[in-house]
Formats: structure tokens, sequence, C-alpha cells
């Protein structure tokens, strides 16, 4: 090694020292170069990941006030669709009370009538049966009668 020094002369040692102190400066720039782009990448990421999550926020609170909307609105409707079902049930109950009254005084009106004329059949009976005595009778009377101006 002794002689390896011998052999080289000083300038290029300084010039190898200059070289080795030249490399470490555009090593150290190149370190704060990529140091530098690395904190611009990660601040860029930081921007982009708050940005993100401030669309998440502004997404969640948007879908929250959506369902809180078509829950109101779904309750609305079914408040709306039970009223009308209730309106509805109570007009058909009154109509099915109308239509029970109404048979029942049709009912009521052709067991009246049948009864009636289950009376007035009898009574015809009873009329033919009073007009064959009151022909008998009349026929009797026109014998007597015949039988009178014959003996007159």
């Amino acid at each position: 090694m002794c002689s390896f020094l011998y052999i080289i002369s000083v300038e290029q040692i300084f010039l190898y020292i200059c070289t080795a102190g030249g490399l470490a400066g555009i090593a150290a720039v190149l370190t704060v170069w990529v140091n530098h782009a690395k904190y611009k990448r990660d601040n860029h990421l930081d921007a982009l990941v708050a940005r993100i999550e401030a669309m998440q926020t502004s997404f969640d609170s948007q879908l929250k006030a959506m369902q809180t909307n078509s829950d109101a609105q779904l309750k609305a409707m079914q408040a709306e669709s039970k009223i009308q079902t209730d309106a509805f049930r109570a007009q058909i109950q009154a109509m099915q009370t109308g239509f029970d009254s109404q048979l029942n005084s049709w009912k009521s009106l052709w067991e009246a009538s049948t009864q009636e004329i289950r009376e007035l059949k009898m009574e015809i009976k009873e009329l033919r049966v009073e007009n064959d005595k009151l022909r008998t009778e009349v026929l009797e009377l026109k014998g007597q009668l015949k039988e009178h101006y014959k003996l007159a």
C-alpha cells in the first residue's frame, strides 16, 4: 500500500477528494430533492385523503338526510293510507248497514205481502164456499118459486 501512495500524486489525491466531495454533494442535493418530492407527495396525499374524507362525510350526511326524508315521506304515506283505508272501511260498513236495513225492510215487506196473499186466498176460498152456498140457496129458492107458481 505504501508503494501505491507514492505512485499517486498529490494532485490525483486532491482530484479524488474533490470528486468524492462532489459526489457527496450531489448525493446530498439528490437526498434533499428526494425528501422534498416525498414531502410534497405526502402533503398531496394528505390533502387528497382530507378531500376524500370531506366528500365521504358530505355524502354520508346527504345520504342520511335523504334517508330521513324518505322515512318521513314513507310514514306520511302510511298514515295517509291508513286514514284512507279506515275511511273506506267506514264507508263500506255504512253501505253494508244500509243494504242490510234495506234487505230487512224488503224481507219484512215480502213476509207481510206473503201473509196478505195467504189471507186473501183464504178469504177467496171462504167467499167461494159462501158463493156456492148462495147458489145452492138461489137454486132452492128458484125451485120453491117454480113450485109456488105451479101451485098457484
